[in-house]
């Protein structure tokens, strides 16, 4: 399912998202979620597909090679905290900092089919440093601070497309 954003509906602080607005390509969610830690304006510079080391062929791969492929705690990436990533790549944009602005700026953000086949739970945009607040869900996913973001602005025109579970949580 797609939620297209219309200009005219999501047009405030438009301006200041164009200029100056730290550009998002698919090289920066080649290796998995992109972690915005830093207050600011980003945007869209490419219609993003959400396809963690997408240089694995699914047909052929080993079931231990898909699922280094999509999991940053096999992965060992220091990036990634093993209680916050232990359902894996759990968004393409992980909001964990305040006053925040993201442009779509006509372009799309979506999961690749493959990961959404492997990663059932899955939100295009977090609006957390965790899928889940301290002490809810079936695992403790916070390590030592959860992060909410606070003062996040989403604009358009742009698509946020597939997701396995949500397109903004």
């Amino acid at each position: 399912m797609k939620l297209s954003l219309l200009a005219a509906a999501l047009l405030v602080g438009s301006a200041a998202a164009q200029n100056g607005a730290q550009c998002l390509y698919n090289h920066h969610f080649a290796d998995g979620t992109f972690i915005i830690d830093q207050p600011g304006s980003y945007k869209l510079c490419d219609d993003i597909v959400f396809c963690p080391h997408n240089d694995i062929n699914i047909e052929t791969a080993s079931d231990e090679e898909i699922s280094q492929a999509f999991d940053p705690i096999e992965q060992g990436n220091p990036k990634y905290n093993n209680n916050e990533y232990a359902l894996g790549f759990f968004a393409a944009i992980a909001v964990q900092a305040d006053d925040v602005s993201l442009s779509l700026n006509g372009y799309s953000i979506a999961q690749c089919r493959e990961h959404a086949l492997m990663q059932r739970f899955f939100a295009v945009i977090e609006l957390a440093s965790a899928p889940f607040t301290p002490g809810i869900g079936p695992h403790n996913f916070v390590s030592t601070t959860f992060t909410p973001a606070k003062n996040f602005e989403l604009t358009g025109p742009g698509t946020i497309g597939l997701s396995s579970h949500h397109g903004i949580h």
